[in-house]
């Protein structure tokens, strides 16, 4: 058996050498590999080993041999297997608004006529099944309420909330005062344990017809695809679209003389121009063609950070429904429209200039996936491997700079704390379980579900957030790559004279009008990145440093990450009087543990400092001021000195007295909580709040936020952290 393996492994290493010689990845020669080992199962008794040899070697898989006429034909005309697969993924991080129903949908609030209608989302939280009404959360919610809604809707559906889950989906009906699902009749018991034992994030939606029309006196059921590319122009193109006809088609049986119905379908190609399609040797078109193309193009405006994208709709009168997305497509059953063709090869060429694998980079993706090995043998059973790697950077960080001796460390770092947690928190043998470590804090990560995608970062926050708008600082641009090339992109809050074809002059004319501009990484963390853009009597300025227009654009294509421009917080006056460089943020703690009663159960304010510059992050220098949740009292401020909070009563840089009541606090905790209940799957929320003269501005949603006050924690807190340790042991099985 071992040999067996071995030779097994020789073989899929010999297979490989070439790809990898190439300049491919190993994880593409081994995907390669995968799909060629299938192929030969597959199709060995439909084609000999020798044609599927040559079909594998020109880059395609069996299944498309007689797509593409690949025995006459010996020219590589069609993007192969081969190169889509190294195409993919597509796009950036993203891709993530197209995964689900309910981002989609928040994604695209502006096209509301085009989204299916969701009444609940289902989650899992705890070992039970939550029901949330989507909107805004005020109460628990039960089977009853969704048999409710069917009583007056008749008929909806319980589907997977991922657009492309293969997962069971259940039509329900009411039909004569009784419950059916599928087509069977069922009890309200039947439906609260299919809902029990769903096994994934799940919706009840409007059920979404995909009946197309009669044609010929038959009538067809059908939905339509369209290939959207948003990195080849400065606006976004269709590139080619299908229709996929169903009907049922009656014949009489062979065997026995009956009748049987039998389902059939085809896929047509149509004409972007016109809308037109052949069908049976006949012309047809699309009803409404040029609205809906208009509309389709319209949505991947919206989505214009997505690259290259697949959206399938369901035609209905003079508009249609969104039926899925997909931010990694696949192709056509049928030849592949040539300018969709052309484009998917020419991003492979491009892709090919620009990712020539090095040494090096093949060294750091082989250390990575040792790392990855590591953890999943040695490690903690349920640490992400990027939680594991920060865990050992800061024990690194700890023996380097902590004065305390090896013994004292060891004995912290086998309890999960680092060791200057020691005397900030007041650690003895006796204690220390009364502390969340910070070992068991990374090992949480992550507390909130899948939809957390929502919040971990302030591009997709924005969006998610658009009904509360007013509490988040106007947007203006998005800055990010496209095929190696910046791309400048006017955001929400854009003035709609800057909207079109203006790049970097529309930011500057922003900030000339309103002489500060904030310049955030998308996902940056703890300030880092951030630029305070401002102008001045004819002056540039980046953090208070004199810049030129070229310097300007030179930082701007230099960004590799995803940035935005966006309003420049003003602080309110008398806050402003502590300091002001920075914007002196307050960290808001909101548990949400059932969906409908969120609560506040710790707040406080970082204030910055000269060593901490342009940010308020207190591990840099800034000051640290909890506040009275009921109050908005602030007490007890300190600064951390050697890794220990002393007390600092007036700021060290203005000499400011810390203390007062934070201005609009009750208006601020309102809102947070109204907020919550609008995202009632997200249960555990770092908000990083600014407070204004005129109300407050939300900076970001923290899903995993610094513990700097672990220390002060209330006993509900720790209730709360315990309660998520003990059921994480419970699902890996821990003791």
């Amino acid at each position: 058996m071992y040999s067996m393996k071995i030779i097994e492994k020789i073989k899929r290493e010999k297979m490989m050498r070439p790809i990898l010689k190439a300049g491919f990845s190993r994880k593409m020669a081994s995907t390669w590999h995968r799909k060629i080992k299938y192929d030969y199962k597959a199709y060995s008794s439909v084609y000999d080993k020798k044609t599927l040899k040559d079909v594998h070697r020109r880059g395609y898989l069996a299944r498309h041999i007689k797509q593409y006429d690949l025995l006459t034909s010996k020219e590589n005309h069609y993007i192969s297997d081969f190169e889509y697969i190294y195409l993919s993924p597509f796009n950036n991080s993203f891709s993530k608004w197209l995964d689900d129903i309910l981002t989609t949908n928040r994604i695209l609030s502006k096209y509301g006529q085009f989204n299916r209608k969701v009444y609940f989302s289902i989650i899992e939280r705890n070992f039970s099944k939550l029901i949330f009404k989507v909107g805004h959360e005020n109460r628990p919610y039960s089977v009853d309420d969704i048999i409710e809604l069917l009583r007056e809707k008749k008929m909806l559906e319980l589907r997977p909330a991922f657009w492309l889950s293969k997962k069971r989906r259940y039509k329900l009906e009411y039909i004569d005062e009784r419950l059916h699902i599928n087509g069977y009749l069922r009890d309200y018991k039947d439906l609260e344990q299919i809902i029990r034992k769903l096994n994934a994030n799940y919706i009840i939606s409007e059920y979404v017809d995909i009946y197309y029309k009669s044609i010929n006196e038959t009538n067809y059921d059908g939905y339509m695809k369209v290939y959207i590319a948003n990195d080849i122009g400065e606006e976004s193109q269709i590139l080619a679209g299908y229709i996929n006809l169903l009907w049922n088609e009656n014949f009489k049986s062979k065997a026995n003389g009956k009748n049987i119905s039998k389902r059939k379908n085809e896929t047509l190609s149509i004409n972007i121009e016109n809308g037109e399609f052949v069908f049976s040797t006949n012309k047809y078109e699309l009803d409404n063609w040029e609205c809906v193309k208009k509309s389709l193009l319209q949505i991947g405006e919206e989505l214009k950070a997505i690259s290259f994208f697949s959206m399938s709709v369901t035609l209905q009168a003079n508009e249609f429904k969104i039926l899925s997305f997909s931010a990694n497509p696949t192709l056509p059953k049928i030849d592949i429209d040539e300018r969709l063709n052309q484009y998917l090869k020419d991003k492979f060429r491009k892709k090919r200039l620009q990712n020539h694998l090095s040494t090096s980079d093949r060294v750091e993706a082989i250390k990575t996936s040792r790392f990855h090995k590591f953890v999943k043998k040695h490690c903690r059973p349920g640490i992400r491997p990027y939680m594991q790697r920060l865990w050992f950077e800061a024990i690194k960080d700890d023996l380097k700079n902590t004065k305390k001796s090896l013994k004292t460390k060891i004995w912290a770092w086998r309890k999960g704390f680092l060791s200057y947690r020691i005397d900030q928190y007041g650690l003895t043998t006796d204690n220390y379980k009364q502390f969340l470590s910070d070992y068991d804090y990374y090992w949480l990560n992550r507390i909130n579900n899948s939809y957390q995608i929502w919040i971990n970062d302030k591009t997709t926050f924005r969006y998610v957030l658009e009904p509360f708008k007013e509490y988040i600082p106007q947007y203006y641009y998005s800055i990010y790559k496209c095929s190696g090339k910046t791309v400048i992109k006017p955001m929400q809050d854009c003035p709609e004279n800057l909207k079109t074809g203006t790049g970097i002059d529309g930011i500057i004319k922003i900030l000339k009008e309103k002489g500060k501009l904030a310049l955030k990484p998308s996902a940056g963390t703890h300030g880092d990145g951030f630029y305070c853009l401002s102008y001045d009597k004819g002056n540039l300025y980046a953090n208070d440093q004199i810049i030129d227009l070229e310097d300007l654009e030179n930082m701007i294509n230099d960004f590799h990450s995803f940035y935005l421009v966006t309003e420049f917080i003003n602080m309110n006056y008398n806050l402003k009087k502590i300091y002001d460089k920075s914007v002196n943020s307050i960290r808001v703690m909101v548990i949400n543990k059932y969906g409908y009663d969120p609560q506040i159960m710790q707040a406080y304010m970082r204030i910055g400092s000269l060593k901490s510059g342009y940010t308020d992050n207190v591990g840099y220098g800034g000051i640290c001021v909890m506040i009275n949740v009921e109050t908005g009292e602030m007490f007890n401020p300190e600064q951390i000195v050697d890794h220990k909070f002393q007390p600092c009563d007036r700021h060290p840089d203005t000499g400011t007295l810390i203390r007062g009541k934070i201005p609009n606090w009750d208006m601020m905790c309102s809102k947070l909580l109204d907020i919550c209940r609008y995202m009632p799957e997200l249960e555990y929320l770092g908000f990083d709040i600014a407070i204004t003269d005129q109300g407050f501005q939300i900076i970001e949603i923290n899903i995993h936020q610094d513990l700097h006050k672990v220390a002060t924690h209330s006993q509900e807190i720790k209730e709360y952290f315990r309660d998520k340790i003990k059921n994480k042991k419970r699902i890996y099985k821990i003791q």
